[in-house]
């Protein structure tokens, strides 16, 4: 399917693999909204946009808050009518034992995670309903199938986000939209930095760039694919993981406690 003129509502565009979706959307011709919380770096991917000649609008948007994501929505149909393709990619992290995660950190992080992806759905459905083709996009993760210390509260949330997609696809089946579920590993991304909390486990080697998530992304929005990994060793990582988890657990622990320096 050509992306040439597909309207796509894009969260958490600007940094990581957003911003590098954005510019490989915006290379095989579709036209952008585009959310994210600071207007200044909005304003500087629509700069890096401009080449291109598609039509892009940005909304300041803090998808933790309700009314925010409503204006959101609004204000894109407002602007092209229609949104054929939403790419839910907003998420945040946060590294800590289970003891130190606190209450209000989990409702903010799920609110952010899964909340604001479902409230967008829902405001998108009755208008995608009417259109010849709809897609929803979630960005997930490999813990989200597979979780690992240190970082419960995410992989919970992206545990909820699959359950939420694959109970969505089975809601939509024979109907004109698609759900796609996309399984990023290791990214070199700012992800780290940016969670609640500074990290304190050390870098990690094998990192794929965001423009090779962002190619998966747009192949699979070509397609109208179901779910895609981002490599062999992601999906190898979660099947094998998901034959022993035994292993895996004491495994896991044990690499974790090493990274933490423990």
């Amino acid at each position: 399917m050509s992306l040439a003129g597909r309207r796509c509502l894009l969260t958490g565009a600007t940094q990581g693999i957003g911003r590098a979706t954005a510019l490989a959307l915006a290379a095989q011709g579709a036209d952008l909204v585009l959310a994210a919380r600071s207007r200044a770096d909005l304003d500087d991917l629509a700069s890096a946009l401009a080449p291109y000649g598609v039509a892009v609008f940005t909304v300041a948007t803090d998808l933790s808050v309700a009314e925010q994501r409503e204006r959101l929505v609004a204000a894109a149909l407002d602007r092209f009518g229609a949104i054929e393709v939403l790419i839910n990619n907003a998420a945040v992290g946060l590294d800590a034992p289970i003891e130190e995660q606190s209450i209000d950190e989990g409702r903010y992080l799920f609110e952010l995670n899964l909340f604001a992806p479902l409230h967008l759905i829902q405001l998108l459905l009755p208008t995608m309903r009417q259109q010849p083709q709809g897609q929803i996009v979630q960005i997930s993760s490999i813990v989200g199938l597979r979780a690992v210390p240190n970082s419960a509260l995410y992989c919970a949330s992206k545990y909820a986000l699959n359950g939420l997609s694959d109970a969505l696809r089975a809601e939509l089946q024979g109907s004109h939209i698609v759900v796609t579920s996309i399984y990023p590993g290791v990214t070199r991304t700012n992800f780290v930095t940016n969670q609640l909390r500074s990290p304190r486990i050390r870098p990690r080697k094998g990192a794929v760039p965001p423009e090779q998530v962002a190619a998966v992304i747009v192949e699979a929005i070509r397609k109208r694919q179901r779910a895609r990994y981002i490599t062999w060793r992601d999906r190898t990582l979660v099947a094998g993981t998901t034959l022993l988890p035994a292993p895996a657990e004491w495994l896991l622990g044990r690499l974790f406690r090493r990274r933490r320096g423990s």
